[in-house]
């Protein structure tokens, strides 16, 4: 709960994109991008939070980092995005791998789960 609420004060943004920063520097200022893996990590903790307290305010949490990753979705070519620099521009390259698994194993979501084919299709590397 202390790491829940830590990053509810210190890596929650109100910027255009949402969700959670991907943190703090050394002199505790916000970082200026936001990550969909881990707003996808954040999906989780949030729910288990919730589960384990039965406090609503852990899935309030929880539904601002998955709007963040359903924010990053690009729907015509069935994957997500890595995040934001900036919380208002979405960030097209680098499309990695983890993004497309990860966000599937934690939302379940049918809607968005061929970003996993993407995955094998785009990223496999034969040799």
């Amino acid at each position: 709960m202390r790491i829940g609420e830590w990053v509810e004060a210190n890596a929650r943004t109100d910027q255009p994109l949402g969700g959670y920063k991907f943190g703090v520097d050394g002199a505790n200022a916000k970082l200026p991008y936001s990550s969909t893996e881990h707003n996808i990590d954040l999906t989780c903790l949030f729910g288990r939070l919730a589960r384990l307290t039965g406090k609503r305010v852990w899935l309030q949490r929880r539904a601002r980092a998955e709007a963040f990753v359903q924010g990053m979705w690009d729907s015509a070519g069935g994957f997500f995005y890595t995040g934001t620099n900036d919380g208002t521009t979405i960030n097209t390259s680098p499309v990695p791998e983890d993004t497309q698994t990860w966000s599937y194993l934690s939302l379940r979501d049918r809607r968005r789960a061929r970003s996993v084919d993407w995955a094998a299709d785009k990223l496999a590397v034969l040799d």
